[in-house]
C-alpha cells in the first residue's frame, strides 16, 4: 500500500500528517518506491512470523497458513507483475500448498505453476536476482516432479544463472540447484553433461575460495555419484572417502553410497557396517522428530536397503523383519500430509517394499504370507 494512502488528516495529528504527505509528494519517485518497499518488507516479515507460528509445531496447520497468504493476496491490490510483496506472498502460498498436497500435488498443479511463474516474472521485472533465482528453482522442482524434464532443466539453469549474478559463481544456493540438475542428468543417463556441470562448479569454487571444504566436499560427492552410476566403482569409492574426510553435510546420504559401492566391490563386511550405520542414524532422526510430521520416510529407505543387501547374500531370515518394518512405515506414511514426497513416489515406494517382502516370504517357503502382502499393497491407490 502506498505510504500516501496511510496518511489521512484528522485534527492536529491530521494537520501534521497532511504536511508530511505534501513533503512526500515532492520526493523523487525512486525515493517513494524505496519507502513503500520498506513498508512491504516489514509487513512480509510480520506475515512470515505468523506463518511460522502455524507451521512450527508437531502437526502443522496448513489450512491456517494457506489462508494467511490467500487473504493477503486478495487484499493487496497491485500490478502482480511488478510488485515485491505480491510476488513473495505468491511464492509462500505455493510453498505451503506444495507441502499440504505432498510436494507439487496434482490437484492444484495449475495454480502452483501460475503462482511460481507470476512471482518469477515480478522478481525479474524488479531486478531482484535472489528472489527470481528461488522462483526459478521452485519451477524446476515443480516441472521435475511432473516429469517435464526439459522445462525443469531450463529453469534450473536460469536459477543457477540468477544466483551467480547475485553472488560469487557457484555460491551455496547455486550449488543446491546444481545438485538437482545433476540428479536430473543421472536419471537420463546424461553423464557427460553432469560431469561438465560439476567440473565447472568445482573449478569455480576452488578459484573463489580454496579453503571451503564443505563446498568442495559436495562437488566431490556428486561426482562420486556419477561414477557410481557409470559403474566406475573404485573411482567412486575414492571420491566418497575424500568427501567423508572433508566433512560432508549430507552424511547419511553419503554413507548409503559408501555402503552401495562397498557392496559392488565385494567388500561385504564394510558394506553391512555402513548400511547398519544409516539405519541407526535414521532411527535417531525419527526419535528426534527431525522431519515434518515425524516422517519416517528415510528410515524405511534405509531398512529396505539393508534388507536388499541381505537378500542378495541369501540371508532372507535377516531381511524379512527389516522389510516388515519398512512396509508398515510405508503404509502409515501413505496418507500423511506434510511429508515431502509426492503421492506417486509414496505409492511406488510402498509397492517396491511389498514386492521385496513377498519375494523374501516365498524364499522362506511362506507363499500364503507373500500373497497377503501383495493383496494389502494392492488396496493403495492415488
Amino acid at each position: 500500500m502506498p505510504i500516501r494512502t496511510l496518511l489521512m488528516p484528522c485534527s492536529t495529528t491530521g494537520l501534521v500528517a497532511t504536511v508530511v504527505a505534501l513533503i512526500i509528494s515532492q520526493l523523487p519517485f525512486f525515493v517513494i518506491v524505496e519507502m513503500e518497499l520498506q513498508v512491504d518488507e516489514a509487513r512480509f516479515a510480520t506475515l512470515c512470523l505468523l506463518e511460522r507460528a502455524y507451521m512450527n509445531v508437531s502437526k502443522p496447520d496448513f489450512a491456517a497458513a494457506e489462508k494467511l497468504w490467500r487473504d493477503e493476496l486478495a487484499n493487496h491490490k497491485c500490478n502482480p507483475n511488478r510488485d515485491w510483496l505480491h510476488a513473495n506472498c505468491s511464492t509462500k502460498l505455493a510453498d505451503v500448498i506444495s507441502l499440504r498436497t505432498n510436494q507439487f500435488g496434482k490437484p492444484q498443479a495449475a495454480e502452483l505453476e501460475h503462482l511460481y511463474k507470476t512471482a518469477a516474472i515480478s522478481f525479474e521485472n524488479l531486478h531482484t536476482s535472489f528472489e527470481a533465482a528461488y522462483a526459478y528453482e521452485a519451477l524446476g522442482d515443480f516441472y521435475l516432479s511432473h516429469h517435464r524434464n526439459k522445462d525443469a532443466e531450463y529453469f534450473y539453469k536460469k536459477s543457477i544463472e540468477k544466483y551467480n549474478s547475485k553472488f560469487a559463481k557457484f555460491g551455496f544456493n547455486a550449488q543446491g540447484v546444481a545438485t538437482s540438475l545433476v540428479d536430473l542428468y543421472l536419471g537420463e543417463k546424461r553423464y557427460d553433461d553432469a560431469v561438465a556441470l560439476l567440473t565447472e562448479e568445482y573449478q569455480a569454487i576452488k578459484a573463489r575460495n580454496a579453503d571451503c571444504p564443505t563446498a568442495v566436499s559436495m562437488v566431490r560427492f556428486e561426482l562420486g555419484k556419477i561414477y557410481y552410476h557409470m559403474g566406475r566403482y573404485a573411482e567412486a569409492e575414492a571420491l566418497f572417502k575424500e568427501t567423508l574426510a572433508l566433512g560432508c553435510p549430507c552424511l547419511p546420504h553419503l554413507t548409503s553410497y559408501i555402503a552401495a559401492v562397498e557392496e559392488k566391490l565385494g567388500h561385504y563386511e564394510a558394506a553391512e557396517r555402513e548400511y547398519k550405520n544409516v539405519v541407526k542414524y535414521e532411527r535417531l532422526n525419527v526419535e528426534r522428530k527431525v522431519f515434518p510430521g515425524g516422517s519416517s520416510w528415510n528410515l524405511a529407505s534405509a531398512l529396505e536397503a539393508l534388507a536388499t543387501f541381505y537378500v542378495a547374500l541369501k540371508r532372507h531370515d535377516e531381511a524379512v523383519p527389516l522389510l516388515q518394518e519398512a512396509f508398515t512405515i510405508r503404509q502409515n506414511e501413505f496418507g500423511l500430509t506434510g511429508v515431502l514426497q509426492s503421492d506417486d513416489l509414496k505409492l511406488n515406494a510402498l509397492k517396491s517394499v511389498a514386492d521385496r517382502l513377498a519375494s523374501a516370504y516365498n524364499q522362506q517357503g511362506r507363499p500364503a504370507l507373500a500373497k497377503e502382502v501383495l493383496k494389502v499393497a494392492a488396496r493403495y491407490k492415488n
